[in-house]
């Protein structure tokens, strides 16, 4: 899914009043969640995503990227003050996001990952 397409969704499912650069900034939130917590990349490796990257790519693909639509509705309804809508899309996206995160630690292996290159380092010293 990319960036536009996930505000078009958004604005279809409810009638939004928010700046695309607050959008925005709530995906680079998100994709900068998975990039830390689940891909357990460096700080320094992250990125996000400007008001003119409309077609960038968002890092989650199909099947799992349905969480982007319960992020943005989480956090809209959070703006709104609606704090009971807000609470249903953030259990639908935790579910979700530890739904992604099981197969993409199970798939790549990311812990495995880092540890051998931190065995890497150390053998180089």
């Amino acid at each position: 899914m990319k960036l536009r397409e996930a505000i078009s969704a958004l604005k279809k499912m409810r009638d939004v009043r928010i700046d695309d650069t607050l959008l925005f900034h709530w995906l680079s939130e998100l994709d900068g969640r998975v990039q830390t917590e689940i891909m357990l990349a460096e700080i320094a490796d992250v990125f996000g995503y400007s008001v003119d990257q409309y077609d960038a790519q968002l890092l989650v693909l199909p099947p799992h990227d349905g969480m982007y639509l319960d992020w943005l509705m989480c956090k809209t309804a959070e703006y709104y003050g609606e704090f009971d809508r807000a609470q249903y899309h953030r259990a639908e996206f935790e579910r979700k996001y530890k739904k992604y995160a099981a197969w993409y630690m199970n798939q790549y292996r990311p812990a495995a990952r880092k540890r051998k290159e931190q065995e890497r380092w150390i053998s180089m010293e």
